[in-house]
């Protein structure tokens, strides 16, 4: 005798013959449908058989709930929540330290091994949600593909803006950059520390704030 029939993993199951389930309740258009099955349970008398109906299984984007099929909306990712988490789960990560490349024959890390990393880092995490359209080295360069993909200035940070600051000397090599990094809330960014040089939480108004970016899927 066969135990009790299991329903494969994303199938759901109905104990009722099909025919009545059919007949009592309205399912949704048969193009939703990615297909319908029918399994028979064997018994071993007639009178377990009398008393157990075939299993119904239905596979589709419709789950049962209190015998009625509910339609089931396609997932929908939470662009800032899911943004934020991954820049907070950054800082401290040495992930974007290096960045190789060939100039003249000789092979070079331009981020200095994370003495020039905060434009990579916000690049890269913008990039990863496709909201820029490349990652980038310099702070101009991000601007500039930050303002084509659709962001604008705004006056005051929101959690997911984009946070330029001016630019800066550096006494010991005399050279002068911006810095960029993405706002949390309540008053905290992360950017990358370049005593540090990975990544690092801080306060927004460190030093002076040159544009404040947000993008309109950020909401």
């Amino acid at each position: 005798m066969l135990g009790q029939a299991k329903p494969r993993e994303g199938w759901e199951r109905f104990s009722e013959e099909p025919h009545k389930l059919l007949k009592r309740v309205q399912l949704p258009p048969p193009q939703h449908f990615d297909s319908l099955r029918s399994l028979s349970v064997n018994s071993a008398s007639k009178s377990e058989n009398k008393e157990r109906h075939p299993a119904f299984f239905v596979f589709s984007r419709h789950r049962s709930y209190n015998n009625r099929i509910v339609s089931r909306a396609k997932p929908k990712p939470l662009l800032l929540k899911n943004l934020l988490a991954v820049t907070v789960a950054s800082a401290g990560s040495p992930l974007f330290r290096n960045l190789w490349y060939r100039i003249d024959g000789k092979d070079i890390d331009v981020l200095r091994d994370g003495d020039l990393s905060c434009a990579f880092y916000v690049s890269s995490i913008l990039k990863l949600f496709s909201l820029i359209g490349d990652i980038h080295t310099t702070v101009i360069k991000t601007e500039e593909d930050m303002q084509t993909h659709g962001w604008r200035k705004i006056k005051q940070p929101r959690p997911g803006a984009v946070v330029v600051w001016a630019p800066k000397t550096f006494p010991k090599s005399g050279e002068i950059h911006k810095h960029i990094g993405i706002y949390l809330g309540n008053g905290d960014v992360v950017s990358n520390s370049s005593k540090r040089r990975v990544p690092n939480k801080h306060d927004w108004q460190y030093r002076p704030v040159e544009t404040i970016y947000a993008h309109p899927k950020l909401k």
